[in-house]
């Protein structure tokens, strides 16, 4: 069973209860901070073998539910989350569950590569605590680029107006508060320069986040060091045994 452990969030007059884990390690070594992707939770593939590897080699390490997520609980429920508040748990996780003397490397799973991105951000009040940024099918922007622009206008126009727009296969459906919040917290509509490196991780056979994602990331955003690592038969999720090595190592190879 998974040992569960909750930081209070009180934001804009809301209280919710963030679902986390940490692993508390070398200080010597940078502490690594794992990003979830949209509707995951901590007790994915990646989440987990991190939280695993880092038990073993003695490395600090947090992991974490955004509020509405997973076993998050509290004023907020899932479809009244959005990127802004996402990111503000993020902020607060930072704030309080890793140490200040502590440079992080930020680990950030398709949605959570777009958080780690203001995270690391110059002008984010947290950007000189990043050590590295590690994306993994990084998907910033997404619900403009993705969803807003991959719904036909009988689609957007019932999302405009009624506010939510269900989906089938079981996914989510799409809110209007998402959309919003999303256009507030772009971070490729402008200059984004980080004084950290950035490595992506991108599968070529992605059905979600299509790879040309990761060109337009490198071409956009200025940084120290910027490299993207392409995974010829990886999807989305990047989880198969060979998939999480190959993240480990790369974490390693920024460790220094």
């Amino acid at each position: 069973m998974m040992s569960l452990t909750y930081l209070t969030v009180n934001d804009k007059n809301v209280q919710n209860h963030l679902a986390y884990q940490r692993v508390d390690g070398d200080l010597n070594k940078p502490g690594i901070v794992f990003l979830s992707g949209y509707a995951s939770d901590m007790t994915a593939t990646k989440a987990t073998f991190l939280l695993n590897k880092c038990k073993e080699e003695n490395r600090s390490y947090v992991c974490f539910d955004y509020r509405g997520c997973g076993a998050s609980y509290g004023d907020t429920s899932f479809l009244q989350g959005g990127i802004g508040a996402w990111y503000r748990d993020a902020c607060a996780v930072l704030e309080h569950l890793t140490n200040p003397q502590q440079k992080q490397i930020l680990v950030g799973s398709s949605m959570g590569g777009w958080i780690a991105l203001k995270l690391s951000a110059m002008g984010s009040l947290y950007h000189s605590r990043i050590h590295a940024l590690i994306g993994i099918a990084a998907a910033p922007d997404f619900t403009e680029d993705l969803m807003w622009h991959g719904l036909s206008k009988e689609q957007q126009t019932i999302l405009t107006n009624e506010g939510l727009l269900p989906l089938e296969e079981n996914r989510p459906p799409i809110t209007w508060h998402l959309i919003e919040e999303g256009r507030r917290n772009l971070v490729l509509d402008k200059p984004l320069t980080l004084d950290c490196p950035l490595h992506l991780l991108q599968g070529k056979q992605d059905n979600s986040v299509p790879w040309q994602g990761a060109e337009r990331i490198l071409t956009h955003v200025t940084a120290p060091q910027k490299q993207v690592t392409w995974i010829a038969d990886g999807d989305h999720r990047l989880s198969r045994p060979n998939d999480l090595t190959l993240l480990w190592e790369t974490i390693a190879a920024h460790s220094n």
